[in-house]
């Protein structure tokens, strides 16, 4: 548990802040503007796009992520993965209309001012598959289902708008208290289906 919770605070901090990475070797600016002219225009248009980020020099999240690619539209899914130095995330939108904004508005941009430059394209999977939410892969629609049930649970009607009283809180802890100063074993069924002590009929 206090691994995971380190975890948490490591993504948080990361997420806020953008830790540097180690040593890497880094593109030179007409290296950058050469890699950004290597787009492939035979991919046709999708709602998933390939984000390569050259010279990753702070460490990239889905949080990351997920923040530079909303203002384009919905997001539905996140992989982000490397390859050698480099990192490349697979952004799923949830239509095609977003991916197509996200392609255009994001690509040649820089997350940070001083590195972390977006390469943007057409990716060639129809859908992402996400077996896990960490900082490294997300499924905000399983997020959005789990907020759907919370959300029923939340509409439904209550029945009782205060907690128990002192007498019923009493008498519960009084039956519990004879179930176990008694036992199952010492009571017998009635002929109501109610259960009589053994013990006190004697």
């Amino acid at each position: 548990k206090i691994s995971k919770l380190k975890e948490k605070l490591v993504c948080a901090v990361m997420s806020l802040f953008g830790t540097k990475r180690g040593r890497i070797e880094t593109l030179s600016s007409e290296e950058v503007e050469m890699e950004l002219e290597k787009v492939n225009p035979a991919l046709n248009e999708n709602n998933i796009i390939l984000i390569t980020v050259l010279n990753p020099i702070y460490n990239i999240n889905v949080d990351t992520i997920s923040r530079v690619c909303r203002s384009s539209g919905e997001v539905s899914r996140i992989v982000i993965f490397e390859r050698g130095q480099v990192i490349h995330a697979l952004v799923e939108f949830r239509d095609n209309e977003s991916a197509i904004e996200a392609k255009k508005s994001l690509h040649g941009c820089n997350i940070y001012s001083d590195g972390c430059t977006l390469k943007v394209e057409y990716a060639k999977q129809e859908q992402l598959n996400v077996k896990r939410n960490d900082e490294k892969t997300w499924d905000f629609t399983k997020t959005e289902s789990l907020k759907m049930q919370e959300g029923r649970r939340g509409s439904r009607k209550v029945l009782l708008k205060e907690g128990p009283t002192m007498d019923e809180f009493q008498w519960t802890q009084k039956k519990m208290y004879e179930e176990n100063e008694y036992g199952n074993g010492n009571r017998a069924e009635n002929e109501y289906g109610g259960f009589e002590d053994r013990n006190r009929s004697r």
